[in-house]
């Protein structure tokens, strides 16, 4: 929905995809991710508006959903010296103490993926590899819609798995999230790998 409101801010798309990232926030808390391809869908989709006018729409469609989310919460999130809770510790909620000198989700995240499906695994890295040579090579000549649609997709994934990559208890579940843009990856890299295949076998 986020990438329909980056094609046109029309009303309607807008209410659509706050009403989705206020049920994604109100299911799990990781949701509210889903804030940041929204407030993007919303500035890139509004190109004869004011600047200001436009970050005052995301503002608020990126508030009302954050609101109706939290409403759904087990306690309201807060940080302390210990780390970022998000809720009531007394109902189990779950809380994010980040190490921020080193990456120490990031090997639970590789070891939980390997355990789980380690052939998506290797695919995914493999396509992940020819995803960034072809945006490399590519730069240029991306079309105008491209590049809308990657920057709406990617400012959900990287700030999630950079939260992830902070936490050293991640857990499978918040991973969850992230299997669409893993499952693109391994369909790259398979089709690279099928390519190659082709050319060494007549």
């Amino acid at each position: 929905l986020a990438l329909r409101v980056g094609e046109r801010a029309s009303l309607g798309r807008i209410l659509l995809a706050a009403g989705a990232a206020a049920l994604a926030g109100a299911t799990l808390q990781n949701g509210l991710f889903t804030l940041l391809p929204l407030a993007t869908g919303i500035w890139l989709g509004s190109p004869g508006r004011k600047r200001l006018a436009t970050a005052a729409r995301a503002g608020l469609a990126c508030l009302a959903a954050a609101a109706v989310s939290l409403a759904f919460f087990p306690g309201l999130p807060y940080v302390d010296a210990h780390g970022i809770h998000l809720g009531s510790l007394a109902v189990g909620s779950h809380s994010i103490r980040p190490t921020f000198t080193g990456l120490a989700g990031v090997p639970r995240i590789l070891r939980m993926m390997w355990e789980f499906d380690p052939v998506l695994t290797l695919l995914a890295a493999v396509g992940a590899i020819v995803a960034l040579v072809g945006l490399w090579r590519h730069r240029r000549e991306m079309p105008t819609e491209k590049r809308r649609d990657l920057a709406i997709v990617l400012v959900y994934a990287f700030p999630y798995l950079g939260a992830l990559a902070l936490d050293p208890s991640v857990y499978e579940r918040f991973i969850l999230p992230l299997i669409p843009y893993i499952a693109c990856l391994a369909a790259a890299g398979l089709a690279w790998v099928v390519a190659r295949i082709r050319g060494i076998v007549p």
